[in-house]
């Protein structure tokens, strides 16, 4: 997949049926934003990010958290909205904790920054995540919630810079 964008937003998400413990895939920046801290709101724009969507709750999601989910939700119509994320990052400052809460995402999302902007473009960096190990670190969870789906996404609308990324030969398999 290849993502080319000057000053936008957008995702793209897939369905999963079954998932093994570890997630591969390769992808590249050859141009991207500038580093921008991706803990906050405003002005935390990425290259791109690959998010997994899981279907349960993390163990502290509270009773408000799960209102707004149940709102968004329905907003959402017949697509079924995960009820925890963990968003795999090629972007920011690099001094974000690992994880961090996203701030977009109400305790929900967990965003781990695999490489920052400065990371060196135009060349492919292979990725192998261990989804139940991160997911247990992230949510201090013990039992891991089935995969919902994966989103692939970018986002370069605050600094207006021009995108240019690729992301290939995403898939499950064992660790």
């Amino acid at each position: 997949l290849r993502i080319t964008a000057m000053g936008q937003a957008g995702f793209v998400w897939r369905s999963v049926t079954q998932a093994d413990a570890c997630l591969y895939w390769r992808w590249r920046v050859d141009h991207g934003p500038p580093a921008t801290p991706l803990d906050r709101k405003g002005g935390d724009d990425r290259a791109i990010a690959i998010t997994v969507g899981f279907d349960g709750w993390p163990p502290e999601a509270s009773f408000l958290q799960r209102a707004q989910h149940t709102l968004a939700q329905t907003m959402a119509g017949d697509h079924r909205l995960p009820r925890s994320v963990i968003s795999y990052t090629w972007g920011g400052t690099g001094q974000e904790a690992r994880p961090f809460s996203s701030p977009y995402m109400i305790g929900l999302g967990q965003v781990f920054v695999l490489r920052s902007a400065t990371a060196p473009t135009r060349q492919w960096f292979e990725e192998k995540i261990e989804i139940n190990k991160d997911w247990r670190n992230a949510f201090k969870g013990s039992a891991v919630p089935r995969v919902l789906e994966i989103m692939i996404g970018s986002d370069v609308d605050d600094t207006k810079a021009r995108l240019d990324a690729r992301v290939d030969s995403i898939r499950f398999a064992p660790c």
